[in-house]
């Protein structure tokens, strides 16, 4: 029999209709597959979005107790350097604030979960200014405030206003009480002054920085915040 002769002989409307139910079956099930892995993308990404949320709040919270120490350091050192400017005799009770003008702060960011999002892939984030900001704020705005703090204001301390603390003060850590030597010559210091003053310059960069990366830190989060909204009601 010829092949011709054998094709004419099947029953094609009913090999036709069972082409289409196997095309219909696989199709089906690859949606199916397609639609779950994307419910599970979703969900990863609403629980990764939520620990963004947890580190960012937890770093408004360090920030903004820097700041308060920050704006308590500027006062202290102003008070300093009017009284050096007065000439007013010395009273016990000018230690603390002494020692309070030596406080530095250091900003410890939560950076464990931008890390994992790193390590399974930042397109895990479908929301691509999300992406960006949330990349922007890692790399960028965090890493700037603690380069800073780590290269200038501990560069600052260690190198300038510590040696003048050690050496003109009865003093024994940063921020504890600080007895000067010798106040009537510590009034005429001009190189304690002068690392003063530039203590004071510093830290008003570091405290600026502070209030704008809280600043960031909150308006990431009301983004995140959204994008979560927009994905739970999918």
């Amino acid at each position: 029999m010829s092949v011709l002769s054998r094709l004419t002989k099947l029953d094609w409307p009913t090999l036709i209709v069972e082409l289409v139910l196997i095309f219909v079956g696989i199709s089906a099930a690859l949606w199916f597959d397609n639609r779950n892995e994307a419910q599970r993308n979703r969900g990863d990404e609403i629980a990764i979005l939520g620990e963004l949320v947890s580190a960012l709040e937890s770093d408004m919270k360090d920030l903004e107790g820097n700041i308060n120490v920050g704006r308590a350091t500027w006062s202290s050192i102003d008070s300093i350097l009017g009284w050096i400017d007065t000439g007013i005799p010395y009273d016990s009770a000018m230690a603390e604030t002494f020692g309070r003008s030596t406080s530095q702060t250091r900003f410890f960011h939560r950076a464990g979960a931008y890390e994992y999002l790193k390590s399974v892939g930042l397109g895990m984030l479908t929301n691509n200014s999300l992406r960006t900001a949330v990349t922007s704020y890692y790399e960028f705005d965090v890493q700037n405030l603690t380069s800073f703090e780590r290269e200038l204001v501990s560069g600052q301390w260690q190198s300038v206003l510590q040696p003048q603390m050690v050496e003109k003060f009865s003093y024994a850590f940063f921020s504890r009480p600080a007895t000067p030597n010798d106040w009537d010559a510590l009034r005429r210091d001009r190189e304690y002054r002068s690392a003063l003053t530039n203590w004071q310059s510093v830290l008003a960069w570091q405290y600026e920085g502070g209030i704008v990366l809280r600043a960031q830190s909150e308006s990431l989060i009301e983004t995140i915040e959204a994008e979560l909204a927009v994905l739970g009601a999918r």
